[in-house]
């Protein structure tokens, strides 16, 4: 099972701070993470980070308990964030950058006014979960196949024809989506 997302960053101490005090994330077994069933992050020590300029892109995905006191928090602590927005039907999000300038795209676990009461807990950490890691890629048979390789099942296709791409979500399946069909949001809150 996938269970570590390792990223290349030139200076590991201060990377490990922000994920640690402002994203709320704790030490695991095998790196920071949200919990010691979910994915972790670990860092690599490199002077030079990817370059997104060729056109490739991917993201960090947390989703979180309630975004708007997320993104507040995030705000408050002098990181800049989008305005959340409700994106198409897929859901409620923002999007910021760590120190190393990776992309981190918060998103909702349930839709733009079903954000859970947070209480005093960590405005991030609340029920976050290291959900999901984005990458954009321009050959999708070969992405599909590299999936395949690795044992990703893919669980939800989401087609954005207004912005002229679609979703394919893949994940290490341990539970069978809740309808059979992975066209469409007819499991989209099993998802987040």
């Amino acid at each position: 099972m996938f269970s570590q997302i390792t990223m290349a960053v030139p200076d590991h101490a201060s990377i490990a701070k922000f994920y640690r005090q402002t994203l709320g994330m704790t030490d695991q077994r095998d790196g920071l993470g949200y919990g010691a069933q979910q994915a972790h992050m670990n860092f690599l020590r490199q002077s030079t980070p990817a370059d997104k300029a060729d056109g490739f892109f991917w993201k960090i995905g947390i989703t979180v308990a309630n975004l708007d006191a997320a993104a507040d928090y995030l705000r408050q602590s002098g990181v800049s964030i989008s305005a959340p927005r409700q994106f198409a039907d897929i859901g409620y999000m923002a999007h910021c950058t760590d120190p190393a300038g990776a992309t981190i795209e918060l998103l909702q676990q349930y839709p733009m006014g079903g954000e859970r009461d947070i209480g005093d807990s960590h405005s991030v950490a609340s029920d976050a979960i290291l959900a999901h890691l984005t990458l954009r890629v321009r050959d999708l048979v070969s992405a599909q196949r590299w999936c395949a390789e690795q044992g990703l099942v893919l669980v939800s296709v989401e087609a954005l024809e207004s912005y002229g791409f679609s979703l394919y979500f893949y994940a290490y399946q341990q539970e069978a989506p809740p309808q059979d069909s992975v066209f469409g949001a007819n499991h989209r809150a099993w998802l987040w």
